[in-house]
């Protein structure tokens, strides 16, 4: 299956999140200079007070649910993609379901896990 680009997507959402203003994070930066004379960014929750240096690692997991649903409504659609294989639908009798690519024909059992890796 093509890959989905994680990384890049994941930090074009987390921009466009930033810039809309629906969240309570925003970008600081540090009083300390880093050894090269820049400043560390780091983000900050007006709402908790959290402080987190990344926030990749923070949405990685909301992001990737986000795409792997993309990916199956596709899938459904163009029927070259992604599919949720349930239960009982084939003759491999698999008790949970998984998650097959019907051009490649690659099965994965967390579409969410494929799409952080890809």
């Amino acid at each position: 299956p093509p890959s989905v680009n994680f990384p890049l997507k994941l930090r074009e959402w987390i921009r466009a999140f930033l810039v809309s203003g629906a969240c309570q994070w925003i970008a600081c930066e540090d009083t300390q200079r880093e050894d090269d004379g820049s400043r560390k960014t780091f983000f900050f929750n007006l709402e908790t007070g959290e402080r987190q240096d990344s926030l990749e690692s923070y949405f990685a997991s909301t992001v990737a649910k986000s795409i792997a649903a993309e990916l199956l409504a596709d899938g459904e659609l163009d029927m070259d993609g992604w599919i949720c294989v349930q239960p009982g639908e084939t003759e491999y009798n698999n008790e949970v379901p998984y998650y097959c690519h019907q051009g490649s024909g690659y099965v994965t059992w967390n579409l969410v896990e494929w799409v952080m890796n890809h």
